[in-house]
């Protein structure tokens, strides 16, 4: 350090009021120096570097010397640029040219010139920037300060970036580096740029390598901000390859590098960046109000480039989360800020935004054009244009031009080599779409086999569930056209493999957390606030859920303030899930084979699918052959039909139980006409089979299959039944049996009130049935007393009033004495293969999401260990459900609980002929054997 350095630095620590005064009395040399020193304050402490730069240029306005005036407005400028304050920026800039020229002196023109390469970049005036920029670098060189001459290089590479001229960029960053890569600090900053610059010409290994050094410089020199904006970069360079753990683990790390009150701008970026991951990965709904949140801070920091690219993100979120009024709004707006920017890049964007948006539309015109026009825009870029021409063969073949779609899939090129996994399975997917067009099946199987095959690589490596299952969701289209192919080709090895792709595609998020697969380690240190302030939104959110009427819709504000609980829950949970580190495995499917084995002798498995829309079921006899019945209805037409059935459930309520036999026809007709559709076209099939087994798929999951009616008796006349949400969960779970007579590791929990005063009377019943059980009723039904008493249990019994919130589906639960009980509570309960009794109103209603995840009690039960649950489809009167549940504990103990449950049945239908009554319960369990 010179001794002029030191005088600088000293002359900073002093108090403001010191250093103005010292200023006053200072020569050119200390005021160049100070304002210099001052300027790379900025890098390290960006508050510090604000306050001091303040103080600078007041001190600067009594100074006789133009250009030490004109230095100290430009160190007060690129303070005020790191803060993302441009507009002030900007004008300080402009000034201090002004006074620049006035001395003539070039090195002090070129010195504010580089400032405003960078302003006038941020703020979306590109050509004046690269105007600037070469200004800068000329003066330099002809000074022959090949230092300054090479940083003016650098903002000029940047510059040349945002004209989408990458290459320029890289030979620009590389003649730096030749002359600046001595300095760590500079030469970190120009390979994180250059990094940038060969993300953008699709050079993916060298960015990573480039990023990844360049962040490891800037943390040997504890500059975190800087840190925190590779880590964004190596997180947006994941994202485009499919490497979606990756990146939300690059975005957690940004976070957590990122100081928000000094640069509210870049963490908007950040946010807007991991908005877009979240996009890729299905979450739209969670995408939305990031993306909206990040923009309205964009603007303020006058990010134009950025703003316009999140308001783009937004309009396509807002679309898939069907609020298409207000996409259309946004993308108008991303249009007007796009046209105000020399970004061919961000032009080529918005087209494809509109192409996207279009083709959900139906209008293939309008995205054609689009598209094309998105190809001019991008010139020569090769990634870029690659997604653009796989689109337009999509196009192609959407209206079946087959011709086109093999042309454009030449000039998109070979996939097979690429590390950009999502390109891979689009391509795939395609090419398995024109296979099947031109008939060839075991062309199209086999491309579509490859496809799913890299989208179960990318889903396996995401840690969070909720990611899983969105991932999933988002792509199921090339399940149901694996499936449709196995079907036609119609062998026994196809459709051995038709179940298999049937389970991959339902559920797995579910058997993932039952067979953990999400491995949930022990919290570091570093985790502790997050898990803390997790536990507080977990309890803000049960506040909110007590105050939700029981029996009448949520009120709008407070659905308002659940709905951002549960987003702020969830966005803390992810966190969490990615911070814990890369999960490494799926829960397999089961094959067929190994479903086979799982049922007893004389089961027969019913599994259905729809498949785009259209109903099928896939049937293992009791032989072990498997058949599949195909196009046995519509979702449309079982909708309609099972709305019907609701509104009967509905018109039973009021009515007295006496005078329900009059109604009971309406109700077994409806029934009778689901018997039609869903069983009579297998009947064939089953033959003797004296149990059957049955995973639903869509919205069959809310059908009470065992009331099903032929015309002459119920299913559960004939039948012993069973059912689980997939068939891979018979391999988790364990034939479920009531308990000993004497057993001490069963636990019930009643509350009882004015509206259910029966539930006391269930409890004294059980109380008589298993007289070594622990019972906690009134006052003493708290969650506490299950969150503790539950672990151990062989059969959890809970009687109270249930319900079912179709807005916040995890929200459903059960009342006990302190509070509601949600389906986050029992994900933290440990059941250890418990047979779990949910005697309350719609405990088995569930919320269907996309992939066939349930969103209710039943996957809280599950994913917390049980082996079987006993719930209600609908509400239940009170005496009936106490009847039933006596009905179900008097069988001899040890007897399966599916056999328990099926006499139980029988005996409530013997005591009421309308279904409403008698059929609201349901089993999932694995199949008895003692029916067989």
């Amino acid at each position: 350090m010179t001794p002029l350095d030191s005088t600088a630095d000293m002359l900073l620590k002093l108090p403001s009021d010191e250093l103005a005064a010292s200023l006053q009395v200072a020569d050119e040399n200390t005021w160049f120096d100070v304002i210099e020193r001052a300027s790379q304050v900025s890098i390290d402490d960006l508050g510090s570097a604000l306050k001091l730069t303040d103080v600078i240029v007041q001190a600067s306005g009594a100074h006789c010397c133009p250009h030490v005036r004109a230095l100290a407005l430009r160190a007060r400028a690129h303070t005020l640029a790191y803060a993302n304050r441009l507009d002030e920026a900007a004008a300080l800039l402009e000034e201090a040219l002004h006074l620049a020229r006035e001395t003539a002196r070039d090195s002090v023109i070129a010195h504010v010139q580089m400032t405003r390469v960078h302003v006038l970049n941020r703020q979306g005036h590109s050509q004046f920037a690269a105007d600037a920029g070469r200004d800068a670098m000329s003066r330099y060189e002809a000074a022959g300060e090949k230092v300054h001459a090479a940083r003016a290089a650098v903002n000029l590479g940047v510059v040349h970036r945002t004209l989408g001229d990458s290459n320029s960029a890289i030979r620009l960053f590389e003649r730096a580096r030749a002359v600046l890569s001595a300095d760590t600090r500079i030469d970190a900053q120009i390979l994180s740029n250059l990094a940038e610059a060969y993300l953008e010409t699709n050079r993916f290994a060298d960015a990573e390598r480039t990023f990844c050094e360049a962040r490891d410089h800037f943390s040997v020199l504890e500059m975190s901000r800087a840190v925190a904006i590779v880590e964004g970069n190596l997180a947006d360079l994941m994202g485009r390859q499919g490497r979606l753990a990756e990146a939300m683990k690059h975005f957690e790390a940004a976070r957590c590098n990122m100081p928000a009150s000094e640069a509210p701008g870049d963490l908007a970026r950040l946010t807007a960046e991991e908005a877009e991951a979240l996009c890729q990965a299905g979450l739209w709904s969670d995408a939305a109000p990031m993306l909206a949140e990040s923009l309205h801070l964009l603007d303020e920091c006058g990010l134009l480039h950025e703003a316009a690219r999140s308001q783009l993100s937004l309009a396509q979120s807002l679309h898939r989360c069907g609020r298409r009024e207000q996409s259309g709004k946004a993308l108008e707006d991303a249009g007007q800020r796009i046209a105000l920017l020399d970004d061919q890049r961000l032009v080529a964007r918005l087209e494809q935004v509109r192409a996207a948006l279009a083709m959900v539309d139906g209008d293939t015109q309008q995205a054609e054009a689009a598209l094309e026009r998105a190809l001019l825009a991008l010139g020569e870029a090769p990634f870029e244009r690659r997604r653009v021409q796989m689109s337009l063969a999509w196009l192609a073949m959407q209206r079946g031009d087959f011709v086109r779609t093999e042309q454009w899939i030449l000039e998109t090129g070979s996939t097979e080599s690429t590390d950009l996994t999502p390109l891979r399975i689009d391509m795939a997917h395609l090419q398995g779409r024109l296979a099947l067009a031109q008939g060839n099946l075991e062309q199209a199987s086999h491309h579509f086999v490859h496809a799913v095959r890299d989208l179960e690589r990318i889903r396996g490596s995401l840690q969070a569930d909720g990611l899983r299952s969105a991932f999933l969701g988002n792509r199921l289209t090339l399940f149901d056209d694996l499936l449709d192919v196995l079907i036609q080709r119609g062998t026994q090895d196809s459709l051995a493999q038709a179940l298999i792709v049937s389970e991959q595609a339902r559920s797995r998020s579910l058997v993932d957390s039952v067979s953990g697969a999400l491995p949930a380690p022990a919290a570091t240190s570093d985790q502790d606030a997050d898990l803390e302030h997790a536990l507080q939104l977990r309890s803000n959110l049960n506040v909110l859920y007590s105050r939700v009427p029981d029996y009448a819709s949520v009120p709008d504000s407070l659905a308002q303030q659940i709905d951002q609980a549960e987003r702020s829950l969830n966005d803390t949970e992810r966190r969490l899930s990615v911070s814990r580190g890369l999960a490494t495995i799926l829960a397999p499917e089961a094959s067929f084979d190994e479903v086979k084995n799982l049922l007893p002798k004389g089961c027969t498995l019913v599994q259905y699918a729809f498949v785009h829309g259209t109903l099928h079921a896939i049937v293992i006899d009791a032989t072990g052959h498997i058949h599949v019945r195909t196009s046995l209805t519509d979702e449309a037409c079982l909708t309609g039909l099972i709305g019907e059935w609701h509104f009967q459930i509905t018109r039973s309520m009021t009515y007295e139980i006496d005078d329900l036999d009059d109604i009971a026809p309406d109700s077994i007709h409806i029934l009778q006409h689901l018997y039609d559709l869903l069983f009579r076209p297998i009947v064939d099939i089953i033959g003797e089979a004296s149990h059957i087994h049955l995973v639903p798929h869509g919205v069959l999951h809310g059908i009470p299959f065992h009331a099903l009616h032929d015309g002459e008796s119920y299913l559960l006349d004939r039948f012993c039944l069973s059912q689980t949400p997939c068939a891979t969960l018979l391999r988790h779970i364990d034939v479920a049996h009531i308990p000993n007579r004497e057993a001490h590791n069963v636990v019930v929990i009643g509350f009882a009130d004015q509206a259910a005063p029966a539930i006391d009377q269930e409890l004294d019943n059980f109380s008589a049935q298993f007289p070594g059980c622990l019972i906690r009723r009134g006052a003493d039904a708290t969650s506490a007393r299950i969150l503790e008493e539950s672990h151990g249990a062989q059969l959890l019994h809970i009687a109270s009033h249930g319900r079912f919130l179709p807005g916040s589906p995890l929200g459903s639960g059960i009342r006990l004495a302190d509070r509601w009980l949600t389906v986050r509570d029992f994900l933290g309960l440990r059941l250890d293969h418990a047979l779990v009794v949910l005697s309350g109103c719609e405990t088995g209603r569930a919320a269907v999401d996309a992939g066939d995840e349930l969103q209710g009690l039943v996957r809280g039960v599950f994913a917390a260990g049980a082996d079987a649950l006993l719930t209600t489809l609908w509400p239940v009167h009170d005496e009936s459900a106490r009847n039933f549940m006596q009905s179900f504990y008097v069988s001899p103990r040890n007897t399966d609980a599916a056999a328990s449950w099926r006499a139980a049945l029988l005996v409530a239908k013997a005591t009421c002929a309308h279904p409403a009554r008698w059929a609201p319960f349901i089993l999932l369990a694995a199949p008895s054997r003692e029916c067989s």
